[in-house]
């Protein structure tokens, strides 16, 4: 096998500073169970979803303990084997909306999954194990921009990761709902051409450093980049992988470099400036990066210093993404526009 297993530790310069990192490389890696940080104090909310605390209205905030709770339920998202209690909250949004749930500040190793109208065990409406943009923390639990249908019944479920349980923190409140993309190759778009991924498969294609030997896919500076791509997970004997694509570009100059993608999948994305890590050897971070959710658009914007860039794009974690799960991902600024010419020569002038 050529695969190699690359610690990639990612530092988040997106809407909020992380202290945090996550391993976003091809092999899925078991989670280790992180000690609880405070005792039980008997606060909780509904021990089921019959006995759920009613939300009613929101912004809402709590705090509780699961410590003397029982395990009731468990999802799968993406890590298995959770026997840690949980609590329930019920809500009914009068109209459609979009709302953040997390528990960033919780004592403990949280999990946060909803269900729509019904318990449907195995088939969330949502689930988020850790979320490295809550602030400050590792392995809290955010999930972000959930859309909730007017008259539609929502239960949340705070649990956690193996046997941890604690003191949490639980806030839900309404935000913007994003606009929603497609996947569709825009005309211009350039296929990344990479064969669809599937299990036992050895990427030799644009592996990046997770291939051994590395290998990445070339760009042409241009002011315009579409790259109209795939990805997914997979396993290969009894690991978890996903594939992850390295294009490789090199800037003549310092940059400001936006990358805009839409995904079917939860993404994550980000600039990795290669001649930190010759050879691909160490920790290699991606900075900055961000994450997105399926088919919403995100943007990413660094200035960038001459020399040579891996863009970096994978789902954002080991879920149910079957390959062959499409994206499409815009590189605007590696080069100068017509115009941009026309105006930096006539600048240029003006000093003759």
């Amino acid at each position: 096998m050529k695969f190699v297993t690359v610690a990639i530790a990612v530092l988040l310069v997106a809407a909020m500073a992380a202290s945090a990192s996550v391993t976003p490389t091809n092999i899925f890696e078991e989670k280790k169970v992180q000690p609880n940080s405070a005792p039980g104090d008997g606060r909780e909310g509904g021990e089921t979803i019959a006995e759920a605390w009613v939300i009613p209205s929101l912004p809402f905030d709590d705090t509780g303990d699961t410590s003397d709770n029982i395990d009731d339920y468990d999802e799968v998202c993406p890590y298995t084997g959770s026997t840690s209690p949980d609590v329930v909250y019920e809500f009914t949004p009068d109209t459609d909306m979009c709302v953040d749930i997390h528990t960033c500040e919780s004592g403990y190793d949280t999990k946060l999954y909803v269900y729509e109208n019904m318990y449907t065990p195995g088939a969330p409406y949502a689930c988020n194990d850790d979320n490295a943009n809550c602030p400050g923390e590792s392995f809290r639990s955010w999930i972000e921009t959930l859309f909730l249908a007017g008259g539609n019944t929502y239960y949340i479920v705070v649990d956690g990761y193996g046997g941890d349980a604690g003191t949490y923190q639980f806030h839900m409140y309404e935000v913007d709902c994003p606009e929603f993309c497609e996947t569709v190759c825009p005309a211009g778009g350039t296929y990344e051409g990479e064969p669809t991924c599937y299990d036992n498969y050895d990427d030799v294609y644009n592996g990046g450093c997770n291939s051994d030997p590395p290998v990445f896919q070339q760009l042409t500076p241009a002011p315009l980049i579409t790259i109209c791509g795939e990805s997914g997970v997979f396993l290969y004997d009894t690991s978890t992988y996903r594939d992850t694509d390295w294009f490789e570009i090199e800037l003549t100059e310092d940059r400001q470099v936006t990358l805009t993608m839409c995904s079917d999948f939860p993404s994550l994305f980000g600039f990795i400036d290669s001649s930190l890590y010759p050879g691909c050897t160490g920790d290699i971070y991606i900075d900055p990066y961000l994450i997105t959710e399926a088919n919403i658009s995100g943007e990413l914007s660094a200035f960038l210093s001459a020399g040579t860039w891996w863009i970096f794009v994978s789902t954002a974690d080991w879920g149910n993404y079957p390959c062959g799960s499409e994206y499409v991902l815009e590189i605007e600024g590696t080069a100068y526009s017509p115009v941009e010419d026309a105006s930096w020569s006539t600048i240029k002038a003006m000093y003759k």
